[in-house]
């Protein structure tokens, strides 16, 4: 007969058989016994119950993840000698292989044979899939919100029921908890806008619908009335009465939607600048090969806004120059976590299928794990300025006047061709220099004598076309003819030529009688170089010059001379007009003005000669088209300028020439005032604070009758003369020092390469020191020259020349160089080492390979580039924005250190720290030499500096000198300083003494 007792362990066990969750009894022990468990929990398992006990036994705790196994024994041990209910969370290892989560609670039954636990076993799975993607979420956010505080807040989903929020929740919306309870009765969508509120119970009941999480992004009532931007991210759970609740993530990211805004409002501001100008704005997608374009499409290889596989699409349509390519496609590959940015310069289709020159500039947008997904960047049609840098590149060749070949690249074509000549072949070469050269510059000036060059050179292309041609001197030419077939064919020619060179008329100076004399050298030997050639050629000339000149002579043999014959000169037609600006010629400008002399007698006349500052600069940046522009609005300027009967006229390049008539120097003055300000009025669709300006040499008549072209050529010299002072816009009066000046320029270009290569130019060094500590922190290499006489040349005497003719670009790496080798070998001998600074000039922009030469120095001598410091000057970044800003994210993205020079004296310190990544500035020294001498200027000045240290900019200054001077800039902020007042510049050998002299105790 069934007991009572066996009556409910009978209902109890039919209970446990239909529950849904696990029921199990185990004993206390090492293997946690299996006492009883019910169906479901085998099922939790994925086992029947016979699979399990047949695999497993009685070990409850057979398929649970072994990492979960001693925690869980460690567990059980720690609640059993608490006194506490057993409850624990664990992973178990399905039949099918898929892990899930337990959740087993349970109360401790003992007897005096065992301690026995009566247990419940839950699947907690997906509640901690709903955890994991709320920490995921949280993660994201943080991420989003860049460190935003953010509300975290239980809501419940029926009725928006706040049932706990964080402080930050609040401080969201602006309440204290008391207020928001008060106000909403913590009813949260009470705070949500009402065109809001309805899309976000939208999103609440598909969620609810779909059991998933959802974000979303709202405005708010804020409690001071304004509006804020609220983003949400809610997961859905279940509270412990089984109602349905949000745990929800809120950030304020009111910042974020301005930014957005700004963002969209400046994307529209550039896409309308793009129309207005030459570029074409693109974005490339990185993961889907997209290509979106804007901006002036019409010029472009394609009318279409997006490219679909935009890479296989360059492929396959050619549009990128064959030879150009490779160089496109490597720049589009990228990698995760190898930062870098796109700048090139390629060649690629126009709208009517013509390559240009165009240059790409972009920047790479990298995901939080490091992956590229994004390219945006700009497309620049550069084949103007592209095609007069490679012209630029081509003259470093080439004689800059007469565009022949100069004395290195004959050497190097020439010994070329002779050590491949064979010996049934005859190699000639023809040396031809001026007589009386020298006497026909200083009784013509130097315009006649550039004529006279230029005209003769040409003569030789047309007497020897196809042959090696070049200049060898100031007034000397050579001809290569590599295969001589008719040695008197050769001598006709340079009669000929002789000939030619007697009948030559320059224009303007009707009694210039010019001679020349020919000296050649054949040989079928193969053992001659150029120099010996050339060496023997120049015999022949000496020959014939001992003879009188006006002729040609073979080495070994006298030939034939010719006495100079009177020859009217023909009166041809003069082309009056310059075709650009419409301003006289030269050569009709002094045919006029000699007749205008002659008729104003009682005049006080003026020769003016103009150029336009940094015009060389200028030109490659914008480009000829613009240049063009500038050169033709300067011409306006000077014709709206001018006074009855006075007289301009265009010479070459960005060089004019003016006769003025004037009362007082001072009246004159005050015209090129005049000058400066009308010219400077417009920025001709360029950066708004970048000013045109021009340089002018000037000479007054002496109030005898002069020669006009002697004139010009003072003036010109006046005007070479203030290369170098400092002021934005400047003029100079001819007198003998402007002459010596000018001249010695000229001496200056024409040994410089030849003093590098006789290391006269050398690195000095000056110390910069803190002005905290008084600790010398670094030092700045530069540059002296001392010349074979003993004469020591600064900076300022061989600079500004160099910058005009562009040969700074080569005296800057000499430099760099030499101071890196004397680097390395105090590195070597184990001295202190500071970071060294460098001067880079603007004439670098105009090369493509600036990075890639100091990248490959550095290499060379093993100088770490943290040692190594760049200074720009300000200047640079006016006159050339947008390059200098690529050029120094890319310096930065090496890691060498970008300090802004001569800080303050353009007045465009605002633009210059917005838009450049460097490291600090460098203040002006204008500031101590009494430039600066208002008190408005000093407070103006004063606020810079405090703006560049909130950047977190370094401030140092040079040319300090005094106390006062030092005490003035630490009160300012200045962080460093250098100048006589610490140390002067040393030597190599100086320096090394002065620090050894500083390691003594």
């Amino acid at each position: 007969m069934t007991t009572e007792l066996e009556k409910q362990e009978e209902q109890l066990s039919i209970l446990a058989n239909k529950a849904e969750c696990g029921l199990i009894k185990i004993a206390y022990n090492s293997e946690m016994t299996l006492l009883y468990a019910n169906p479901y929990f085998y099922t939790l398992h994925g086992y029947t119950q016979e699979e399990y006990t047949k695999l497993f036994g009685t070990n409850a705790l057979a398929r649970i993840h072994p990492d979960d196994a001693q925690r869980f024994k460690a567990s059980v041990a720690r609640q059993l000698n608490m006194g506490t209910a057993l409850r624990f969370e664990y992973r178990i290892i399905k039949k099918d292989g898929t892990i899930s989560w337990l959740l087993i609670k349970g109360q401790m039954t003992a007897t005096e044979q065992r301690i026995a636990y009566l247990c419940s076993c839950i699947d907690i799975t997906s509640m901690k899939v709903s955890y994991q993607d709320l920490a995921k979420s949280k993660q994201e956010l943080d991420v989003i919100s860049n460190s935003v505080p953010g509300g975290v807040a239980k809501i419940r989903a029926t009725d928006f029921k706040l049932l706990y929020a964080n402080n930050t929740y609040f401080e969201i919306a602006g309440y204290s908890r008391l207020e928001y309870e008060e106000k909403f009765d913590n009813i949260c969508i009470g705070l949500v806008l009402p065109e809001d509120a309805t899309k976000l119970q939208e999103k609440v009941q598909k969620a609810l619908r779909e059991h998933s999480p959802f974000t979303a992004e709202y405005r708010i009532m804020h409690k001071s009335g304004q509006i804020r931007w609220s983003h949400l991210h809610a997961t859905l759970m279940e509270d412990t009465d089984g109602s349905p609740i949000f745990l929800c993530v809120i950030i304020n990211n009111t910042i974020q939607k301005q930014y957005q805004r700004e963002l969209e409002f400046f994307h529209e501001k550039s896409q309308i600048l793009a129309e207005l100008t030459n570029e074409r704005l693109w974005e490339y997608d990185v993961r889907t090969n997209v290509m979106q374009r804007s901006g002036k499409l019409d010029a472009s290889f394609s009318l279409d806004e997006t490219i679909p596989d935009f890479l296989n699409y360059i492929q396959d349509s050619k549009v990128i120059h064959v030879d150009d390519q490779n160089t496109f496609l490597n720049a589009f590959q990228f990698s995760r976590n190898t930062k870098k940015n796109i700048k090139l310069e390629i060649r690629m289709k126009n709208n009517i299928g013509i390559y240009i020159w165009y240059r790409m500039q972009g920047i790479v947008m990298y995901d939080d794990t490091g992956n590229p997904y994004q390219v945006i960047g700009k497309t620049i049609d550069i084949d103007a300025s592209k095609q007069q840098y490679l012209k630029l590149q081509e003259e470093t060749t080439h004689d800059n006047l007469t565009q022949l070949f100069n004395t290195n690249t004959l050497s190097t074509k020439i010994n070329a061709i002779l050590q491949e000549k064979l010996p049934s072949q005859e190699a000639t070469l023809l040396f031809l220099d001026l007589d009386r050269f020298k006497i026909l510059v200083d009784h013509y000036g130097q315009l006649a004598a550039d004529e006279i060059l230029s005209k003769t050179a040409l003569l030789l292309h047309d007497t020897f076309p196809g042959q090696i041609i070049g200049r060898v001197g100031n007034d000397q030419f050579v001809v290569f003819l590599s295969d001589t077939n008719n040695l008197e064919e050769i001598d006709q020619k340079a009669e000929a030529v002789c000939q030619h060179v007697r009948e030559m008329k320059i224009d303007a100076v009707d009694d210039v009688h010019v001679t020349c004399s020919i000296g050649y050298f054949s040989t079928k030997a193969s053992d001659f170089t150029f120099e010996i050639m050339l060496l023997r050629a120049n015999v022949a000339v000496r020959a014939m010059k001992s003879k009188g000149g006006n002729g040609c002579e073979l080495y070994g043999s006298l030939k034939h001379s010719y006495s100079i014959t009177n020859e009217a000169i023909d009166n041809q037609k003069r082309n009056y007009y310059d075709r650009l600006t419409g301003l006289y010629s030269l050569p009709a400008f002094i045919l006029e003005g000699e007749t205008q002399m002659d008729q104003k007698q009682d005049k006080k006349i003026a020769i003016v000669y103009f150029d336009i500052n940094s015009f060389r600069i200028f030109n490659a940046n914008y480009g000829f088209t613009i240049g063009n522009k500038i050169l033709k609005y300067f011409a306006r300027v000077l014709e709206e300028e001018k006074r009855e009967n006075e007289m301009c006229c265009h010479v070459e390049k960005d060089e004019f020439v003016c006769m003025l008539y004037y009362d007082t120097a001072q009246d004159l003055a005050l015209r090129f005032t005049d000058m400066k300000t009308h010219f400077s009025a417009t920025n001709m669709n360029i950066e708004d604070y970048f000013r045109l300006n021009f340089t002018c040499g000037v000479y007054f008549s002496t109030g005898e009758r002069e020669d006009l072209a002697s004139m010009i050529d003072k003036a010109n010299y006046a005007r070479k003369a203030t290369k170098g002072v400092t002021e934005v816009s400047h003029y100079a009066v001819y007198n003998g020092d402007t002459e010596k000046k000018a001249k010695k320029q000229l001496a200056i270009e024409a040994s410089i390469e030849q003093a590098m290569k006789n290391e006269e130019i050398v690195p000095f060094f000056q110390p910069q020191y803190s002005l905290h500590t008084e600790q010398m922190v670094g030092i700045e290499a530069l540059a002296r020259w001392k010349t074979t006489d003993g004469t020591s040349l600064l900076p300022e005497d061989f600079f500004p020349v160099l910058e005009e003719n562009g040969f700074i670009v080569e005296l800057d790496f000499y430099i760099i160089e030499q101071t890196l080798k004397i680097f390395k070998s105090w590195m070597e001998k184990g001295l202190p080492l500071f970071p060294v600074s460098f001067n880079i000039s603007g004439s670098h922009l105009l090369t493509t390979n600036f990075v890639e030469r100091l990248v490959a120095l550095m290499t060379q001598y093993s100088v770490p580039i943290n040692y190594l410091e760049l200074e720009i000057s300000e200047k640079v970044f006016v006159t050339s924005p947008e390059t200098t800003v690529f050029l120094v994210q890319e310096l930065k993205d090496l890691g060498f250190k970008i300090i802004l020079d001569d800080f303050g004296r353009e007045f465009s310190a605002i633009n210059s720290l917005k838009d450049l990544d460097i490291d600090g500035v460098k203040l002006d020294t204008a500031f101590f030499n009494g430039k600066i001498r208002k008190e408005k200027e000093r407070i103006i000045f004063k606020k810079i500096i405090e703006m560049a240290k909130e950047l977190k900019l370094s401030v140092s200054s040079e040319g300090v000198e005094t106390t006062l001077q030092a005490e003035q800039l630490k009160d300012f902020g200045c962080d460093f300083a250098q100048g006589f007042l610490f140390h002067n510049p040393m030597s190599a050998t100086e320096f090394e003494e002065y620090i050894l002299t500083r390691m003594k105790p």
